[in-house]
């Protein structure tokens, strides 16, 4: 008789029951880690992966919004002096001082605000992603879709965009979201993870293992 596929509620269970108490009693850190996390997206519980990804995201959009507020202040800066610029070495000397002063200024409050708007869209997007998960018992593609779809809308919503810039956006988060989530898929099937429409409709199931690292 031919083993049956896991159900992908009860992976864990799956891979609990290759290992003996014993085995399991004298993991290290890091095997009961990966134990722990087994079968959740990029191997991460949610309580670990949404402060990460979003402390992620707030550093790229820090880094990001830093060069571009370093950027504007320099236009700002010469767009307001324009009309008095120095004549000898001494004014261009300071003229430059303030200049460095004015544009690190604009850096770190550009930074900071983009740090906050990244943070909070990418935190917003896979908790909704991790809720989804939760809600349905599964993990897959729809869910990263639905996360992200809803996640452009509020953000068109937020920012008052016309309703032509809201669906192109939505859309395109759409589109974002398969990509996003296939991807996760391919990386859950090869970690030895159920993958459902795999499994349902190809007959690939899971290649499960006892070696979790």
């Amino acid at each position: 008789m031919s083993d049956q596929p896991p159900n992908p509620n009860d992976m864990n269970n799956a891979i609990i029951n290759q290992w003996t108490q014993d085995e399991l009693d004298h993991m290290n850190l890091f095997e009961a880690f990966n134990f722990d996390n087994h079968g959740q997206r990029f191997g991460l519980h949610p309580i670990y992966r949404l402060p990460l990804l979003a402390l992620s995201g707030s550093l790229v959009g820090g880094v990001s919004g830093m060069m571009y507020g370093y950027q504007l202040g320099g236009l700002k800066y010469l767009a307001m002096n324009a009309h008095r610029m120095p004549t000898d070495r001494n004014g261009w000397f300071y003229y430059h001082k303030r200049k460095n002063f004015v544009c690190l200024k604009d850096s770190f409050v550009t930074g900071f605000r983009q740090a906050a708007k990244v943070g909070l869209l990418v935190g917003t997007l896979f908790s909704l992603e991790a809720y989804f998960d939760y809600a349905r018992g599964t993990i897959d593609f729809a869910n990263t879709m639905m996360a992200t779809t809803i996640s452009g809308w509020i953000y068109a919503n937020a920012y008052q965009l016309s309703s032509y810039q809201a669906k192109s956006l939505v859309k395109r988060g759409a589109g974002v979201g398969l990509l996003l989530g296939l991807l996760q898929d391919a990386s859950n099937y090869l970690t030895g993870n159920d993958v459902w429409y795999l499994r349902v409709f190809f007959g690939i199931n899971p290649r499960l293992s006892r070696k979790l690292s």
